[in-house]
């Protein structure tokens, strides 16, 4: 894998992570309240969050700026949306006296809202806590943008490891794969510019892979074995989307194992045990302590919920229907493309399509082509990850069906897969753009994406100017006819009041110039014969 590639991209991808970091405005990222409530009390009061016992700090709390539309039924504007805010002149001066000029912290207070997401471990709290320490003095806006940068580059260095592994394994798809990969899932951007664990995730999900990658090559694999067992302990003590992880790699060494008859299988068991005992003991013993102690769960609020109304087979009888099941797993699929900030503003359906078909057609010919590979190969990997994540969601949407009749899930979670991910698709999409006449159509759908991508950039930032609004069947409803381009100075002074545009232009200007010279250099490389993901 060319230096040059790996380092641009990583430059692309930091730089336009940026962009996107830049432009939200406070509390617009997923949970961004709930996670911070949890930062501020770890490095404040010094208590880790607990069920019933947490709440948010009162200041954010009485927070007086703009907050994310609603999402359940219209209408979605009851509470101080971005149009009303940009109405009232008074409140974008009081906004630049309150939240954009350095103060001191104010003295964590508890409010009687609760926090709804203590049911997290600590981990990704205290690792953040020290950048928290060091904001003190900063404006709210300021000290929200240092926080998201440093949880961004976290999510990038597990994209590094990501791409070493893939070195290690001298790939030739594997970088085309990482580069499609924001492409084709778009809200890659949106999940990890932001404040919340599941940047930590992906940093632990790329060590996880570099260091497995090491173990089934190196001649100290049981050094790299252990070395897993403790990343994958880190990722269990970050959040359970590491319990599905730990359980499928666990799945994959035991097929790895029994497909070692002889000596080779003592082997292959021990590998087994170093990887998967620090998971169990380091990182299961936190749960098990939340178990016997009764106290958060990994579950989370909405399994004691359905317990006190008469558990989950009981809740399914009464509100169990195939409609909704097959429209909750369609939302996964849907959600892992493209699902936008918290106010959750929808492209249009048709507009998505694209993005969805070039994603399984890539993913059919990477699975077309495990068909000549054993089950114990690593490219089965994906395969293994996906089947588990699946199962975890599956359970997921019972549990929210039986609550209410409306099990949504999120798929945005699937992104700290990515250095899994990435070489799968880089495998399907190589395959593809060496097949003749289906790279034409191969490349037309990647220039899609990218202009759906601008596109829905320019919605959400129409959105948090007060231009664009939530209309009842979710979708931006642009004010003018020319969706708002008209008015775009006026937005940029608007979103200087809570954000920084010229910070964000910066960018995905710098962005922008790094990625179309990756893309020259991949559709020439990738336009001759070149070797598989996983050489043999």
């Amino acid at each position: 894998m060319n230096r040059a590639l790996v380092i641009t991209y990583i430059i692309a991808l930091t730089l336009l992570g940026l962009g996107h970091l830049a432009i939200l405005p406070p509390y617009e990222g997923f949970d961004e309240t709930a996670h911070y409530a949890s930062l501020r009390e770890i490095a404040d009061v010094g208590t880790l969050p607990h069920e019933g016992r947490s709440f948010l700090p009162q200041d954010v709390a009485n927070y007086s700026g703009p907050l994310p539309y609603g999402s359940f039924s219209p209408p979605f504007d009851t509470g101080l949306t971005y149009a009303k805010f940009f109405a009232d002149p008074a409140r974008t001066e009081d906004f630049r006296q309150t939240y954009r000029s350095p103060r001191p912290r104010p003295t964590y207070e508890s409010s009687t809202a609760p926090n709804w997401e203590t049911q997290h471990p600590p981990l990704y709290y205290l690792l953040l806590e020290p950048v928290l320490k060091i904001t003190n003095g900063l404006s709210l806006v300021s000290e929200l943008l240092v926080l998201r940068a440093a949880s961004f580059l976290l999510a990038a260095g597990g994209v590094l490891f990501g791409l070493a592994a893939a070195r290690d394994q001298r790939s030739q798809s594997a970088m085309l794969g990482f580069a499609l990969y924001p492409i084709m899932l778009p809200m890659f951007f949106p999940e990890f510019a932001r404040l919340g664990n599941d940047s930590l995730c992906l940093w632990l999900a790329g060590a996880s892979a570099f260091c497995l990658m090491r173990a089934l090559r190196s001649n100290e694999g049981a050094r790299w074995f252990l070395a897993l067992g403790f990343c994958l302990a880190l990722g269990l003590l970050t959040k359970a989307l590491f319990i599905p992880v730990t359980m499928a790699v666990a799945a994959f060494l035991a097929v790895r194992a029994w497909a070692k008859r002889g000596n080779g299988q003592v082997q292959t068991l021990r590998d087994l045990m170093l990887a998967l005992l620090p998971a169990l003991i380091l990182g299961g013993g936190w749960y098990l302590h939340d178990a016997f102690a009764g106290g958060n769960t990994s579950a989370g609020a909405e399994a004691a919920r359905l317990a006190q109304q008469g558990g989950l087979w009981v809740g399914l009888q009464h509100n169990f229907s195939a409609v909704a099941m097959l429209r909750a797993l369609a939302v996964v699929f849907a959600t892992w493309v493209w699902s936008g900030t918290w106010s959750l503003v929808h492209m249009a359906a048709l507009w998505q399509i694209p993005l969805m078909l070039l994603l399984i057609w890539t993913g059919v010919v990477y699975a077309m082509q495990l068909r000549a590979r054993a089950l114990d190969d690593i490219a089965w990997l994906p395969v293994f990850l996906l089947a588990f994540f699946g199962a975890g969601f599956f359970w997921h949407i019972l549990v929210g069906i039986a609550l209410t009749g409306n099990g949504i899930t999120g798929g945005h979670y699937l992104h700290i897969l990515m250095p899994w991910i990435a070489p799968a698709l880089g495998m399907g999409a190589a395959a593809i753009l060496r097949a003749g006449r289906q790279r034409f159509v191969f490349v037309s759908l990647v220039i899609y994406a990218v202009a759906f991508q601008v596109a829905a950039l320019w919605s959400q930032f129409a959105l948090f100017t007060g231009c664009a609004t939530k209309s009842d069947d979710k979708l931006y409803a642009f004010s003018g006819s020319m969706f708002c381009l008209d008015q775009a100075s006026t937005l940029v002074a608007r979103l200087d009041v809570i954000a920084w545009p010229v910070l964000g232009g910066i960018g995905f200007a710098g962005g922008a110039l790094c990625a179309i010279w990756l893309a020259r250099q991949l559709l020439h490389k990738f336009t001759t014969p070149e070797s598989d993901w996983i050489p043999t």
